[in-house]
């Protein structure tokens, strides 16, 4: 069973920066300077946990910027991958993030066909983040007949 929830307390906040640093900096050698940025260090992002039959194994988190809510450091430990963690950890942050403003995210470039099949779409040129491609992307409600918010 999969169940994603904001994290709650001091220890599921620990796990969740555990889970990211072994996905992105031991395994993509990301460095932690580029991983754990301002918003982390000032909680000024929404984090979460992902649970796969109890255990955790999946990370996310989301925030406000200047074009709207940019979904975050979607990650699964490599062991617990094609299990459908991933989609249910952005299902959950579309989900719960606020109706005011639209949707977006930085995906790495050999992923941006699981997050076009959530209704996200790149916008503008390919950039280099932390040493790996990277593509805007911009989500659209109306491309994701799955969404809450495309209910007739």
């Amino acid at each position: 069973m999969i169940l994603v929830r904001k994290t709650n307390g001091k220890q599921e906040l620990k796990k969740h920066y555990e889970i990211r640093k072994i996905v992105f900096q031991d395994e993509q050698q990301v460095l932690e300077k580029d991983e754990i940025d301002s918003y982390d260090k000032k909680r000024e992002c929404e984090t979460y946990l992902a649970y796969y039959n109890g255990t955790a194994v999946g990370a996310a988190r989301w925030r406000e910027n200047k074009t709207g809510y940019k979904l975050e450091r979607i990650c699964v430990l490599k062991e617990y991958r094609k299990h459908g963690i991933g989609k249910a950890i952005v299902r959950t942050l579309l989900n719960e993030i606020p109706n005011s403003m639209p949707a977006n995210l930085s995906s790495q470039a050999e992923v941006v066909k699981f997050y076009e099949n959530f209704g996200f779409r790149v916008k503008g040129e390919s950039f280099w983040e932390a040493n790996i491609l990277h593509k805007y992307m911009k989500y659209y409600t109306e491309l994701d007949p799955e969404s809450p918010k495309f209910k007739k």
